[in-house]
């Protein structure tokens, strides 16, 4: 027989499961015990699933938030951004500056957060806020480099900015390079959408949420998101640089236009307005290439009243489909990831979902938001392979 205490244990786990399963999708699972990793072929196929196996906290909700990870010689680095006083007057909005931690326990506890990249006012302009941004160890140069998002002062825009830092690790000042903003608002975008019969239109800009896939034949490849603001539609486009100065666009393996757009999108939420940030994944085994993607109802802007969340899609290893075309393939059992606290007033619940690779392991993370309280959940979640 159950005594008080025994019934108070069991109620409390039956709720504490409840808490965890909110809000994710048929390839998400609240924590669990982890046997074998698994597979993004096999979630594919409906033989894996993603299970929570933690929650990275690393500081206060309201300050903190878009980290991007990168793991190196089995340490964990996240990159994010912080909120500071602006550098200048002019600077009206978004001021951020980039840190990056470390965990030697797989996201159980945090290095302090150490400083890598911040806005700057100088003759040659003013750099009023640097944000989610994208890191990656060059082996070849033993050089970090990281491609964030830099926002000018004024109606400036969005632009991409590149740090450097020669060194095994990455807890330390990166170097800012002299040509930032490496990209100018719109420079990429004016090329991908000039012509005719293109998927975004000619007054696509403010490129961002830059993701570093890789060096391959010694460029880097970066895929990065576009916001027309006219329509608010959100595209996602692709290049090659091998310096981070000039830009390959063009190609037998580049579409030359948006890579993913309204166009995709719609074909899984009624009314999608295009798709912002992202993170690509290779397949080890060299079929396919994986991207988890932010799509909404509204506006690429974050808008009450909106729908917002993750789809996971693929397409042929080392192959870009143009948008519109039939390249993309979505994960058969839909959404992966949405909020565990729908709100009409909340905007953009759910943000900045990260697959990562350590070893033979996948894992996904992302932000959770609840609105209503100003709290924020980061969910680490683990590809395991499913079982019986």
């Amino acid at each position: 027989m159950l005594n008080h205490f025994s019934v108070a244990v069991l109620h409390a786990l039956v709720l504490g499961l409840l808490a965890l399963t909110a809000g994710v999708r048929p390839a998400l699972s609240g924590q669990v015990l982890i046997s074998a990793p698994g597979t993004l072929a096999e979630l594919w196929a409906g033989k894996a699933r993603f299970a929570r196996v933690g929650t990275l906290n690393w500081q206060g909700a309201g300050s903190e938030q878009a980290g991007s990870f990168v793991v190196y010689r089995g340490i964990w680095y996240v990159f994010n951004r912080v909120s500071i006083d602006p550098v200048s007057p002019d600077c009206r909005q978004d001021n951020a500056q980039l840190v990056v931690r470390a965990s030697r326990d797989n996201g159980q506890t945090w290095s302090a957060p150490v400083t890598v990249a911040t806005p700057s006012e100088s003759p040659e302009g003013i750099i009023c806020a640097v944000v989610d941004g994208s890191a990656v160890f060059d082996e070849q140069t033993a050089t970090w480099h990281l491609l964030a998002q830099c926002l000018g002062a004024g109606d400036a825009g969005w632009s991409l900015c590149h740090y450097s830092r020669r060194s095994a690790q990455p807890l330390g000042r990166f170097v800012a390079d002299k040509s930032n903003p490496v990209v100018e608002g719109g420079a990429l975008w004016s090329r991908l959408c000039a012509g005719s019969g293109k998927a975004c239109p000619a007054t696509t800009r403010d490129e961002g949420t830059p993701d570093i896939m890789g060096k391959r034949d010694g460029s880097f490849l970066v895929t990065f998101h576009g916001f027309d603001p006219v329509s608010l539609h959100g595209f996602r486009g692709v290049a090659e640089t091998r310096d981070f100065h000039n830009w390959r666009l063009t190609g037998p393996d580049l579409p030359n236009d948006a890579t993913l757009g309204p166009r995709d999108c719609r074909a899984w939420l009624i009314g999608c307005a295009g798709v912002g940030a992202a993170t690509l994944m290779d397949d080890p085994m060299g079929q396919y290439q994986y991207m988890i993607v932010e799509t909404m109802t509204k506006s690429l802007q974050c808008t009450p009243g909106q729908q917002w969340r993750f789809e996971l899609i693929r397409s042929q290893a080392r192959k870009w489909p143009r948008s519109g075309g039939a390249g993309w393939e979505r994960l058969p059992e839909g959404t992966l990831i949405t909020t565990a606290h729908p709100s009409k007033a909340g905007a953009c619940p759910v943000q900045y979902a990260r697959l990562f690779r350590d070893g033979g392991k996948v894992y996904l993370v992302y932000e959770d938001w609840d609105r209503i309280h100003g709290t924020v959940d980061r969910p680490l979640l683990m590809l395991i392979r499913e079982t019986g």
